[in-house]
């Protein structure tokens, strides 16, 4: 299994590019979950699966599971195992709940103008007016910005001319 799935990454870093980090990610599901596999077929799914899952939240299962799912897909379709394996049900991604932004209170706002000087006070109404998340707004220089929030920053905006 092992030479198969380092054959798997030599072609995914060849085809898609994958980043260092996804190679560590994927060299860290082989040692979690198929290192002590001889052969991946249905009685190994639920021990993989198992090993794969274990102490973590959904989020990291899912991800896991996808790294795994395309690990699979690639052996079916180089034939190194039979097809179908896919459609086990100890393969099925887990459904994961959609984190909500964090929502400020109307009083929170309002202290938070208060307190805050006169650029802070422009960024703040930035964030608010259109939806901008931090690392946004710290990439932002003057030259990203209109009149109207020049004027706000305490600027003025040179007449064309």
């Amino acid at each position: 299994m092992r030479d198969l799935f380092m054959s798997y990454l030599d072609f995914k870093l060849s085809v898609d590019g994958i980043s260092t980090y996804t190679e560590r990610d994927y060299r860290h599901l082989f040692r979690l979950c198929l290192a002590n596999v001889e052969t991946l077929d249905r009685r190994s799914l639920p021990e993989v699966r198992q090993a794969l899952s274990n102490g973590v939240k959904p989020i990291t299962e899912r991800g896991r599971l996808r790294y795994l799912r395309a690990f699979i897909k690639w052996l079916e379709d180089c034939g190194h195992i039979d097809e179908g394996l896919l459609k086990s049900p100890y393969l099925r991604l887990p459904k994961v709940k959609k984190q909500v932004g964090r929502v400020a209170s109307r009083e929170t706002i309002l202290g938070a103008l208060r307190a805050s000087q006169p650029y802070f006070k422009a960024v703040i109404l930035m964030a608010i007016n259109t939806g901008a998340g931090p690392t946004d707004l710290s990439r932002l220089t003057v030259n990203n910005l209109d009149g109207e929030w020049l004027v706000c920053l305490g600027r003025r905006r040179r007449a064309a001319g």
